[in-house]
């Protein structure tokens, strides 16, 4: 088997009807032009050639990142490798939601996640940038109940919180200049959303959330979505690794809006190296 650019590793379960967590993922590296294998982990572990490539994006979830079912432990043994690679400046390792809470337990130890005191996040919001070189964003896909604990990312010198939110303190942190991993669903569309409040109504209601409610926060937020987080995230820091060896992610200041950058209203950035 070739060596792939990017592997996407797609934990188990699905937004909605019709794609796993992995499917937009690939899609978007895809119409980027790279060579994307996808591994779905609780089908098959990774090759030794998919354990080589140079980048690893790990998807959303459905299980907990601390469940001990075997294919997550699989996963977890993995990750080693990549991770190693990482450290030394040879692989970029990306997170998104669960795939982010699995590289905090990993990277920050045990402990570094927990039920949101906030309970269900779920539509478009906001997150903040935490200081120069991260965008903020005025409408990212959200949708988890458990988050990553700001008090664990200070426990490693050279990790960096750099988006932030209302509902969840860390919506996006790095580790060394290899890492980065994210609490939202930048790959999401606005249409996902709307049908992912739909296929988990039930899970809505457990939080005391009404769809229709949630929906039309979604409608209310929806002009303000765009491509720029999946782009800024995920595919431009991909391309840079690739190009150049280089890890940095991030884009200018504000948000994308109609092809201008404007700071998320009431939130100027806010500089927070844990």
């Amino acid at each position: 088997m070739n060596t792939p650019d990017v592997v996407v590793w797609t934990l188990d379960g699905r937004p909605h009807e019709g794609i796993d967590y992995g499917t937009r993922l690939v899609e978007r590296l895809a119409e980027a032009g790279l060579r994307v294998e996808q591994v779905v982990q609780d089908e098959r572990p990774p090759s030794d050639a998919e354990l080589s490539a140079p980048v690893h994006v790990l998807s959303g979830g459905t299980t907990l990142a601390t469940s001990g079912v075997p294919w997550l432990t699989a996963v977890r043994n993995a990750l080693e490798e990549p991770l190693r690679l990482a450290a030394q400046g040879d692989a970029l390792v990306i997170g998104v939601c669960l795939g982010s809470q699995l590289l905090a337990e990993r990277l920050f130890g045990p402990g570094a996640t927990a039920p949101s005191p906030r309970g269900l996040e779920v539509g478009l919001g906001p997150v903040f940038s935490t200081g120069p070189g991260w965008a903020s964003y005025a409408a990212v896909p959200q949708f988890h109940y458990y988050e990553i604990l700001a008090e664990s990312v200070a426990r490693r010198p050279d990790a960096e919180l750099v988006l932030t939110g209302d509902h969840s303190g860390v919506q996006a942190f790095t580790v060394g200049g290899h890492v980065l991993a994210m609490q939202f669903h930048p790959e999401l569309t606005v249409d996902d959303v709307d049908r992912l409040v739909d296929h988990n109504a039930g899970l809505l209601d457990e939080f005391g959330l009404r769809p229709d409610d949630v929906r039309g926060r979604v409608r209310q937020r929806a002009a303000d979505w765009s491509t720029a987080p999946v782009q800024d995230l995920i595919v431009t820091p991909v391309r840079r690794f690739l190009a150049s060896g280089e890890g940095r992610a991030g884009g200018p200041e504000g948000v994308l809006d109609g092809g201008r950058r404007r700071d998320v209203p009431g939130h100027p950035a806010r500089r927070s190296r844990l």
